[in-house]
């Protein structure tokens, strides 16, 4: 294990969450996985009284990439949070966030977990170009990598 995947595993601040979406209902209400991103982390949807936009502030850096198999969208975020005090509480508002948005099935995890795909793209500096970046992850890529 090399690189960004080492760097997220040493790291407890850093965890997975997986969207799972039907791709019929992908298409109807979305038209791409950066689309996705940019509802859950910068709409003014809003959800205990805070916007989506105001929520993400707690997310200091991440990636996300998806797949689509057998009908299916996938779409994978590694997140570090900022705050670490409430990062149960945030995680799991985060799911709902993500829920209201689309039906969807959420599941959230330990980096650790990843399967061996993602595990081997996080590892390697061109396999990591094949995720997204998030906020800050630009430069903390080329430090890693470096």
């Amino acid at each position: 294990m090399n690189g960004l995947y080492k760097h997220i595993i040493q790291d407890k601040d850093w965890f997975v969450i997986q969207v799972d979406i039907r791709l019929s209902a992908f298409l109807v209400r979305l038209k791409s996985a950066s689309q996705f991103y940019r509802l859950i982390s910068n709409s003014q949807y809003r959800f205990l009284k805070e916007s989506n936009h105001s929520f993400f502030k707690c997310v200091e850096m991440g990636y996300y990439r998806m797949t689509i198999n057998q009908g299916s969208v996938k779409v994978l975020f590694i997140l570090k949070l900022k705050e670490t005090n409430n990062k149960q509480y945030k995680i799991r508002e985060l799911s709902i966030r993500i829920k209201r948005l689309i039906f969807c099935r959420v599941k959230i995890y330990d980096p650790c977990d990843l399967d061996e795909t993602d595990k081997e793209l996080l590892s390697h500096k061109d396999g990591v170009n094949l995720f997204q970046k998030i906020k800050k992850s630009y430069s903390e890529k080329l430090l890693i990598m470096n």
